[in-house]
This record gives structure tokens, C-alpha cells and sequence, in this order.
């Protein structure tokens, strides 16, 4: 098994980590699978596998293991290598809602966490006129997607994102 996953991209975008006290199990996925992943969610969303992955990056996502066990009670909501929260929008209902499946699936798949992850990006960029072909039109999608309710923090977010997109590089 792979314990560290690598994804070598030109523009790197991630999509994020789960801050959560679930223990990951010991499922890993090689950087192919996880690249695979990463393109069917943005062929499936219509939002730039770039920017998915940025967003992952930013919250840490890489590293994921592929399954993992959820705790409950957990204070962390996070599912797939993009975190979804239950901030000023709900991203894990919206995301669970979105594949069909129960926020707990979506919290013990990555796969399926960044597909829900990615359904909800894309809705939000839908909402804000966000254009593939124009990564800086996602901006105002990436604030709403970080969950702060406030100004500064949004901001700040969908600019650590826009940031790793414009690094590119190679993330582990």
C-alpha cells in the first residue's frame, strides 16, 4: 500500500482535507487512483480539475486515505479530500444530498466526498457565474464554498486557493 499519495500537475488547485479525529483505516490510494478520482469529479461537475485539486491542497486533502472509519460525534465534518462543513453553508448536507447519499457515505469515502465536494462547487460557481475556461471567476464560489460567514476569512480562503492554482507544482 502507498502510504502518500502524489499528484504532479501543471496548476495546482486543491480541493481539501478533512479536519476530523476519525481514524483513517488503513485503505490507501496510489496517485493514480487518486488522479483518476480528481477527473471524473471534474468531468462529472464541469469545475476545472486544477481547481479541485488546489482546494484539496489547501485543507490538506492529499493525504487521505480512501476509506476511513467515522466517528459520529466528531466535531470535524469533513468527507473527501475537500472538507465540507457546517458553516454559513452546509456543504456536507448539500454535498451528501447532491450524490444521493447519507453525509456519514460521503464522510467514510473519499471518492465519494470529493464527488460531493465537487457537485457543490459547481453549484455555487453556477450561482456566481463562474466560467471554466477562467479560474479567477470561481473566486466568489471559493468564498462562499469555505464556509466563514465573515468578509476577511472568506477572502482569505479562496485566495490560499487561487494561490496554490497559480504555484503549481508538484503536491504529496
Amino acid at each position: 500500500m502507498e502510504a502518500m499519495r502524489r499528484l504532479v500537475f501543471g496548476l495546482a488547485l486543491v480541493l481539501g482535507a478533512a479536519c476530523t479525529s476519525a481514524a483513517p483505516t488503513p485503505t490507501a490510494t496510489s496517485a493514480g487512483e487518486l488522479d483518476d478520482a480528481f477527473a471524473r469529479a471534474a468531468a462529472e461537475s464541469g469545475v476545472p480539475r486544477d481547481l479541485l485539486v488546489a482546494v484539496a491542497k489547501v485543507e490538506g486533502g492529499l493525504a487521505m486515505p480512501k476509506t476511513r472509519t467515522v466517528d459520529p460525534a466528531s466535531q470535524g465534518p469533513g468527507a473527501g479530500p475537500r472538507e465540507r462543513r457546517r458553516g454559513k453553508i452546509d456543504t456536507l448536507a448539500r454535498g451528501a444530498a447532491l450524490v444521493g447519499a447519507s453525509e456519514e457515505d460521503i464522510r467514510r469515502d473519499a471518492d465519494l466526498g470529493l464527488r460531493g465536494g465537487a457537485l457543490v462547487l459547481a453549484e455555487l460557481g453556477r450561482e456566481h457565474g463562474a466560467r471554466a475556461g477562467d479560474l479567477a471567476s470561481w473566486e466568489p464560489a471559493l468564498e462562499d464554498l469555505s464556509g466563514y460567514s465573515d468578509a476577511r476569512h472568506r477572502a482569505d480562503y479562496a485566495k490560499r486557493v487561487l494561490s496554490a492554482l497559480e504555484a503549481g507544482g508538484t503536491f504529496v
